[in-house]
């Protein structure tokens, strides 16, 4: 692939100093009953990350067509360092100790990255 003008074009876009983004992706799923409950939990939670976490720019919770107690929820940050500090916030601990129990084993957390 070397000296293919994408591959050149994209190594030279690669070298300019500007932050990696980190995207995450989880993916549960929740008994019928407790969807509702699911929806409160993430409506003040998703309110709690857009107002202190400028360096999460995207968030979306989304729910599966034909599996309506599959969820997957994406999230995108700027950088390491905001990724860093979401992890680390209040609000995440608040959200694992009441959300975590509505999941169960079904929890799957990816953690993604720009690819160079």
């Amino acid at each position: 692939m070397e000296g293919h003008a994408l591959f050149e074009a994209t190594r030279e876009c690669a070298t300019i100093d500007a932050p990696m983004k980190v995207c995450t992706t989880n993916a549960f799923s929740v008994d019928a009953d407790r969807i509702d409950e699911l929806r409160t939990i993430l409506a003040t939670y998703a309110a709690e990350l857009r107002a202190n976490e400028p360096g999460c720019v995207l968030y979306r919770i989304l729910q599966q067509d034909d599996e309506p107690t599959s969820f997957v929820v994406l999230a995108e940050f700027v950088d390491e360092q905001a990724y860093r500090a979401h992890m680390a916030s209040d609000h995440v601990a608040r959200l694992r100790g009441q959300i975590h129990p509505l999941m169960g084993d079904s929890h799957r957390k990816t953690v993604w990255r720009d690819f160079e």
